[in-house]
């Protein structure tokens, strides 16, 4: 069970800044997989979480694929608990392993659009995780996937966040990316991300600076 009861209310302030270090490239297929989680979740149950895997040479994080990890969100009083799967997310990895062993896990995704208190408690847990691997690549800091499924204003909104500190207020970074797309997904990804009024494939395929 994951609490957030040692994390107080924080405020939004972790984005904007850029972490230029990494470069991240993600396969559209993760996308996709999220939206299907996301989609068939129960209906009280507000956000979904997922495991991230992939590759790490130097600078580079090559997001490969993702699997959900069952969640549960409990209420009690003012608080609320995130309770995750864990035993499940570690058979999940072995299966993974066995099947490639070339993929780590690299951090986790979570539905959302804000770093609150459930978002920490989730990101301790899976650096708790990583710091037990033997190829730790990152430091032992899990990347964070954040993604808005409900696409307000017409659009859907991703960043990939790393921790800059871990200090009395955590403070995450944007990480620059770019998608692994052929010719053909182009236009399928320009609506998904600005809707229907914009067709500029270039602007989410080039890496953000």
């Amino acid at each position: 069970m994951v609490s957030n009861k040692n994390f107080n209310e924080l405020p939004n302030l972790n984005f904007g800044m850029q972490l230029k270090q990494l470069q991240c490239c993600i396969h559209p297929t993760i996308v996709s997989n999220i939206l299907d989680h996301y989609m068939r979740r129960p209906q009280d149950e507000p956000n979904v979480v997922g495991t991230l895997l992939g590759s790490v040479d130097g600078q580079m994080v090559d997001l490969q694929t993702c699997f959900s990890v069952p969640a549960d969100t409990l209420i009690e009083g003012k608080e609320q608990k995130l309770i995750v799967d864990k035993d499940y997310l570690e058979k999940m990895l072995k299966f993974h392993r066995r099947v490639n062993p070339k993929e780590d896990i690299i951090g986790f995704y979570m539905s959302g659009t804000e770093i609150n208190s459930q978002v920490l408690a989730i990101f301790k847990m899976f650096q708790e995780i990583i710091s037990k691997q033997k190829n730790n690549s990152l430091g032992g800091n899990p990347l964070l996937l954040l993604i808005d499924p409900t696409m307000q204003n017409n659009r859907l909104s991703i960043k990939i966040l790393s921790i800059v500190t871990a200090s009395i207020v955590p403070v995450f970074a944007e990480c620059a990316f770019s998608f692994a797309t052929k010719d053909y997904e182009k236009s399928g990804l320009d609506i998904l991300f600005f809707g229907q009024e914009h067709y500029d494939t270039m602007a989410i395929l080039q890496q953000r600076n």
